[in-house]
């Protein structure tokens, strides 16, 4: 376990001793911190959550939807490009770029993408408006898209607005 009980003092055992953690076996034994262990079953249950069939392996989809969880975006596209580099850089073969949606990652390629996310990033290829869109965080896709439909709705409103008005001819000669 990795609790151990200190007292403060004379009196009663049970009523002066106060529990406290100590650091696990696994991280004395392996030297490193607690905060890793966490963080990486965290990672490995977000890794499991997509890991639908049971494989070990990721695709581009299940990877760009595991990342959400992290705020990380891109498009489904853009990803696999990213991990054929990663893969490539790690010195393993990767798919060709026509082939780049059949990547896949363990949970420790995964795990190491993860950290290294931010030197990839840049790395994107030239996306078309759609897989622009869908690289965005939901709220920020949701404001682009409310601030290009705004102008069409209020045109189309004006538009019905017009035409729901009755049109009078006006006499020149008077009444």
């Amino acid at each position: 376990g990795g609790e151990a009980a200190a007292g403060s003092g004379g009196g009663a055992a049970g009523s002066d001793m106060v529990r406290r953690r100590v650091r696990s076996q696994l991280a004395k034994d392996h030297s490193i911190k607690e905060s890793d262990i966490v963080s990486m079953e965290y990672v490995y249950g977000v890794f499991e959550m997509f890991d639908r069939d049971g494989s070990g392996c990721l695709c581009p989809n299940e990877v760009r939807r595991a990342l959400s969880f992290f705020n990380i975006y891109m498009s489904t596209p853009q990803l696999a490009g990213v991990m054929c580099t990663f893969l490539r850089d790690l010195g393993e073969h990767s798919p060709s770029e026509k082939d780049e949606m059949s990547a896949t990652l363990t949970f420790g390629r995964f795990a190491v993408l993860l950290l290294n996310i931010e030197s990839y990033r840049f790395l994107t290829r030239k996306a078309n408006i759609f897989q622009q869109l869908m690289a965005l965080p939901p709220t920020s896709r949701t404001d682009v898209i409310s601030r290009w439909l705004f102008p069409f709705c209020v045109v189309l409103q004006l538009l019905i607005m017009f035409l729901s008005f009755p049109l009078y001819r006006i006499d020149q000669d008077g009444p």
